[in-house]
């Protein structure tokens, strides 16, 4: 799924989402052309690897764009922050069904390498909880106000 999340900077509040699967690119770059004109962000945070290369890179062009790699590290460091922001009452999310499930089946595991993995339980997704911690981060990085997106392309 690819996953498109705004978050307000001052409210520090999810304020939309957008969750898609097999679209081309020039339909993904339509939905997230439309939220843009709506929310008119300061930053777009783009996953940059798996598929998401060449979407940061047409992104680039168009919008104020900041890829983020996504690894082990990188992953733990915006999962904990987005934890931090619901344990303190300080993040509020949308109300949508398929986050909130994604949000309960998330987890981390330790693997025998003893490095931790975090993703959701089994075969499930976790795509909208990914975009909701880029969104976070995204947020907490724009020094100016105005809302921010995050984009998870799988």
């Amino acid at each position: 799924y690819t996953v498109i999340s705004v978050v307000d900077v001052d409210t520090q509040e999810q304020v939309a989402m957008d969750r898609f699967n097999q679209v081309d690119y020039a339909l993904q770059l339509g939905r997230l052309d439309a939220l843009y004109r709506l929310w008119k962000p300061r930053l777009i945070v783009a996953e940059s690897n798996n598929m998401g290369g060449p979407l940061v890179e047409q992104l680039r062009g168009l919008y104020p764009v900041e890829a983020f790699n996504t690894t082990n590290a990188s992953k733990k460091e915006i999962i904990d922050d987005l934890a931090l922001g619901f344990e303190q009452g300080a993040f509020r999310i949308l109300n949508d069904a398929v986050q909130i499930g994604e949000l309960l089946s998330f987890e981390q595991t330790r693997l025998p390498s003893g490095l931790w993995r975090y993703a959701a339980a089994g075969n499930g997704h976790d795509d909208t909880v990914m975009a909701l911690a880029l969104s976070k981060y995204a947020a907490n990085v724009t020094p100016a106000v105005g809302g921010t997106v995050g984009v998870w392309k799988r």
